[in-house]
């Protein structure tokens, strides 16, 4: 399979789960039969011209026998898995400070300094100082002004 972007993900999850196992069950099939393998597409391009599919399996079907073939590394669906929720929670992680950063901007552009009051700008107290300001709150429980 040759890969372009991300559209080779779809289908390389159908075969992994059906196709490999079906190739290597038959009969006299040597043990590396059914083995997926991912070409870098950029890497290796075919003569230019107008682009035919079964040719261009054909040329990288020769390209793999003859060991020319760049192949992609692809883990397995575990790893793959894991990598997917370990970059998702990073992308959280990003996100959150973002929006901490965002937030801390914009207070200070009202002359509100709350993150010297709080250690964490989405913590609960701090956010019912927000809400309480969002209410057009001017005092505080104590009596004295709002920072």
């Amino acid at each position: 399979m040759e890969s372009t972007a991300q559209y080779w993900r779809p289908v390389w999850d159908l075969l992994e789960q059906d196709w490999v196992p079906q190739r290597r069950s038959q009969p006299g099939a040597p043990p590396t039969a059914g083995t997926l393998h991912l070409a870098q597409a950029q890497s290796n391009r075919g003569p230019l011209g107008r682009k035919k599919d079964f040719p261009d399996a054909e040329r990288l079907v020769r390209r793999l026998v003859a060991g020319e073939l760049i192949l992609s590394f692809v883990p397995d669906a575990e790893q793959r898995l894991w990598r997917t929720v370990t970059r998702r929670k990073y992308q959280l992680t990003c996100s959150r400070v973002q929006l901490q950063n965002r937030l801390e901007a914009l207070l200070e552009e009202m002359h509100v300094k709350l993150s010297s009051l709080v250690s964490d700008l989405l913590g609960p107290s701090a956010r019912r100082m927000l809400e309480a300001i969002a209410e057009g709150a001017t005092r505080c429980d104590a009596g004295g002004e709002i920072p």
